[in-house]
């Protein structure tokens, strides 16, 4: 009686633990601060003052609109890969992208050597871009780039490129585009059944000990 009991009580449990939220809870991990909101238009000087004790490359402007000397930045997240994933993606705030330009502005966007740079260009060139705006972009990584995040290291490069658009009243075109990266945010959604198992396994060697 109390064997069957033991075995009722271990399925209600096992049945209430595939239905909690947190079982499949998605993993996110944030470099740098979040400090406009899309669609804002702070200046440099806003910018350098909101990111200046923020890490690298998270830490204000960089590159040259006036030269050959584009935008570029490489960030590195690290994690503890304990779940199968079934998805991921990635976030970034930046301004003064400048991809509302004519051309491409993106001449590189790639995670552990997987080329990404597609996924981010139809963004830039669908929404946002114009001279000193602030815009978030997320790319839902491909099934190659998640294969990458086994290891528990996900480095990602971006690389702008010109021609720019200068300041008012001129709107010149420029040769090279300066920018500034605000924050990245790697989210990773386990597989369904990835996580609860193992709450699971925990919860029966719990009832073996009594």
């Amino acid at each position: 009686m109390q064997r069957r009991r033991a075995i009722a009580l271990f399925g209600v449990a096992a049945a209430s633990l595939l239905g909690l939220p947190s079982a499949r809870a998605d993993l996110s991990i944030t470099l740098g601060d979040r400090d406009f909101l899309d669609g804002e238009f702070p200046s440099g000087s806003q910018v350098t003052l909101a990111s200046f004790d923020d890490p690298a490359p998270f830490d204000g402007p960089s590159g040259s609109d006036k030269s050959e000397s584009a935008f570029e930045a490489t960030w590195t997240f690290e994690f503890e890969p304990s779940f199968t994933i079934d998805s991921a993606s990635v976030r970034i705030g930046i301004s003064d992208h400048d991809s509302a330009t004519t051309g491409s502005q993106l001449a590189l966007f790639e995670m552990d050597g997987v080329d990404l740079t597609s996924e981010l260009d139809l963004l830039f060139e669908t929404r946002g871009g114009r001279q000193l705006e602030y815009n978030i972009y997320t790319v839902d990584l491909s099934p190659s780039a998640i294969h990458q995040l086994v290891d528990g290291s996900a480095t990602f490069t971006i690389e702008l490129a010109g021609p720019n658009l200068s300041s008012e009243p001129s709107f010149d075109l420029l040769p090279g585009n300066a920018a500034a990266l605000d924050f990245s945010t790697l989210t990773l959604v386990p597989a369904p059944g990835a996580v609860a198992p193992l709450l699971l396994l925990g919860f029966g060697a719990r009832h073996r000990r009594r």
